[in-house]
């Protein structure tokens, strides 16, 4: 479940617990989760910290970042290219 109340961050073990019990954060706990559930199979993996946003003003040619925009993903390499495919977990 999606939340911004992470009351939990300030454990030792907060992403344990967010794994195994609550189940519940916001983008970075699901990206960390995903990147260190990847890399104890040895899959090749990174978290991605930037602004993702639509929010586009047409008469100034040019998005408007916020704030609010922040979002963190997860970049895996994959394939025989070993390419950085993108996840949104």
């Amino acid at each position: 479940t999606y939340t911004l109340d992470v009351s939990f961050s300030n454990r030792e073990d907060h992403i344990m617990h967010f794994l195994l019990e609550s189940k519940a954060g916001h983008c970075e706990y699901f990206a960390t989760g995903m990147v260190l559930l990847l890399r104890s199979m040895d899959i090749p993996a990174r978290i991605v910290n930037g602004y993702l946003t639509d929010e586009w003003v047409e008469s100034q040619n040019r998005y408007i970042v916020r704030q609010e925009h922040a979002h963190s993903w997860v970049e895996v390499q994959l394939g025989e290219d070993n390419r950085w495919i993108t996840f949104d977990p």
